[in-house]
């Protein structure tokens, strides 16, 4: 979350998840189940990952959107 300044409100809105259950994924506290907190933790984690790897692939000042390109971007299953 620091190398990306993402803040735990970000983190939160992303996985769809209050502020306060990511403080308790992150400082371990909280009562939920172990399960249920590993599976957070592994939401958390792939989203952060797709987030890192998307600011990594950021479009070139030289590109150019079409209507294919938006196309090709919005159909399921690409």
């Amino acid at each position: 979350m620091k190398e990306a300044e993402l803040s735990q409100a970000d983190v939160a809105h992303a996985i769809g998840t209050s502020v306060t259950y990511v403080n308790n994924l992150l400082t371990g506290s909280g009562n939920r189940p172990n399960e249920t907190r590993d599976q957070m933790l592994r939401d958390a984690n792939n989203w952060l990952d797709r987030e890192a790897r998307a600011r990594e692939n950021r479009r070139s000042e030289q590109f150019v959107e079409t209507r294919v390109a938006r196309r090709h971007r919005h159909e399921p299953g690409r």
